[in-house]
């Protein structure tokens, strides 16, 4: 799917979102803070990056700084995380539902 889809590489995740606000894109990172709001909260309407994080350590201190805002999913049980593709799943699930609702 690489040949199908424009990419680019950047060798810091640090200057790729730095460069994304640039362009207006609004960060939404997903990421267990306390400053952290539900994922059903409604996404804005313009151009924007999900941000995930590693699976073990998500995402780092100043990716979240870069972010415009934080969003959880909330779990039930002992663990307080997902596998980062189900999160991603859930997440893009949930912004494609309220984009069809506006459109």
């Amino acid at each position: 799917s690489h040949q199908a889809v424009a990419w680019q590489y950047h060798a810091r995740t640090k200057d790729a979102l730095q460069k994304f606000k640039n362009e207006g894109y609004y960060l939404i990172g997903f990421e267990t803070t306390a400053k952290s709001t539900p994922l059903e909260k409604s996404f804005p309407q313009q151009k924007t990056i999900l941000l995930f994080g590693n699976e073990r350590f998500g995402l780092n201190p100043d990716e979240l700084d870069l972010c415009d805002e934080v969003r959880q999913i909330d779990m039930f049980g002992t663990k307080n995380s997902l596998n980062a593709a189900v999160c991603a799943s859930l997440a893009i699930y949930e912004w494609k539902r309220q984009w069809n609702l506006h459109t």
